[in-house]
């Protein structure tokens, strides 16, 4: 309160000191119109005297009038704001930190209630109601550290409940065995926290999942296909599962038993298509 005092005494100051050399210009022109000219002389003189000095503390009662208008500002107090910053303006009326003072000073309320209503909406956890609400502080004052502050720990909280939802999500459906659903949340909780050891682990933990179930898939294929005695089909399906885990000793000795097989029936397709060539003594040996 004490401080509040002294700021809006300096304004007086400054103030009831113009005011000053205008009266006694005043009663300058009074007396020279009464015809007491030495007396007129002194009053223009004391008048001078009176504005010369308030020339030369101008730029000092500015920067006080300035300093005064953001302490203002930053205390809540939107009246002694305007007041300090269009005191200031009467000075040097195109100074742009001024002008800036006095536009955040006219929302300096609508910005406080703003900010009242943000800080309950995210009290009461209602999040994206919060940042907007401080969203629109920063449309009316761009400077107000505050909002700024408070956005940021809003988009954290919104950070943080939509990658845990999303983690629960994806281990509701590893669970499940649904392997493809669990790997769309965890790599969407990936995006939000693309370092996190859990995610990472998570995506890790379920593509091992989602190849395993390839390699199942490929090698329940090699073997229909062996009953079927599709030799080219069963090596092509254990070569897909090498392909995922190429230490994979089923379909290791799977491939070695299609590839052989495949081999076999070329040689007696061959011999097949072109019996003549068992005439040849070597060829019906073999």
């Amino acid at each position: 309160m004490q401080e509040e005092l002294e700021n809006k005494n300096v304004l007086v100051w400054g103030e009831e000191r113009y005011n000053d050399a205008l009266s006694k210009a005043t009663q300058g022109d009074d007396a020279y119109r009464s015809r007491d000219f030495i007396e007129s002389a002194n009053l223009y003189g004391a008048t001078l005297v009176e504005l010369q000095s308030l020339l030369s503390d101008m730029d000092s009662i500015f920067s006080d009038s300035v300093k005064i208008g953001y302490d203002a500002i930053n205390a809540g107090l939107s009246k002694d704001a305007n007041e300090a910053f269009e005191f200031a303006l009467l000075i040097y009326p195109e100074d742009e930190d001024a002008i800036k003072g006095l536009r955040r000073s006219e929302t300096l309320d609508q910005v406080l209630q703003l900010m009242t209503d943000g800080d309950d909406l995210q009290q009461n956890n209602q999040l994206e109601n919060s940042r907007e609400k401080y969203q629109q502080v920063l449309k009316l004052d761009t400077d107000w550290v505050e909002a700024k502050q408070q956005l940021s720990a809003v988009n954290r909280k919104i950070n943080d409940r939509d990658f845990n939802r999303l983690m629960s999500s994806g281990y509701k459906s590893l669970q499940q065995n649904n392997l493809e659903a669990a790997r769309l949340s965890f790599q969407k909780a990936k995006r939000l926290k693309p370092n996190t050891s859990e995610v990472l682990a998570a995506l890790d933990q379920t593509q091992t999942g989602i190849t395993n179930e390839q390699i199942n898939q490929y090698l329940s294929l090699a073997i229909d296909y062996e009953k079927q005695e599709k030799w080219e089909d069963a090596l092509g399906e254990y070569n897909k599962a090498l392909s995922l885990d190429n230490n994979l000793a089923q379909a290791q000795e799977g491939k070695a038993y299609s590839d052989s097989r495949v081999k076999l029936d070329n040689r007696l397709n061959q011999i097949i298509s072109e019996p003549g060539r068992l005439s040849n003594k070597s060829v019906f040996e073999e």
